[in-house]
């Protein structure tokens, strides 16, 4: 990998969002991997590769609070990678809860592409 390419793993099951995501990153010059569940994310973390990246970015399923899992797992590993959510559902509730939980930032769904790629510069 290039220094001057920042590597981001992107987790997220809607097939849509996450090639419209993909495509805007590598746009702008980031170096992206894709996974569709916490699985794949935690399979990263304990190979020891999740040090290749320097933000994770995550979908919240509503219906299943992988994330949550997720977040506390890495922190647990004393895993310090920023990570943002991605939420159809933002409340306030759900922005302490994140904060909590060791989410770095909580984006609502369907996202500005300005907003997120500036979220991204702030947490790099």
């Amino acid at each position: 990998m290039s220094e001057s390419r920042i590597s981001i793993l992107v987790a997220d099951h809607d097939k849509v969002s996450m090639s419209k995501t993909l495509k805007l990153l590598a746009e702008n010059n980031y170096h992206v991997k894709a996974v569709n569940d916490w699985i794949d994310v935690i399979d990263i973390a304990v190979n020891q590769k999740i040090d290749e990246f320097s933000l994770l970015i995550m979908n919240l399923t509503m219906w299943n609070k992988w994330w949550l899992e997720t977040s506390e797992y890495l922190r647990e590993m004393n895993i310090p990678i920023p990570i943002i959510l991605l939420s159809m559902k933002y409340s306030e509730q759900l922005e302490k809860l994140c904060q909590n939980m060791w989410v770095n930032r909580v984006l609502e769904k369907p996202y500005n592409w300005e907003n997120l790629l500036e979220k991204i510069q702030e947490m790099i």
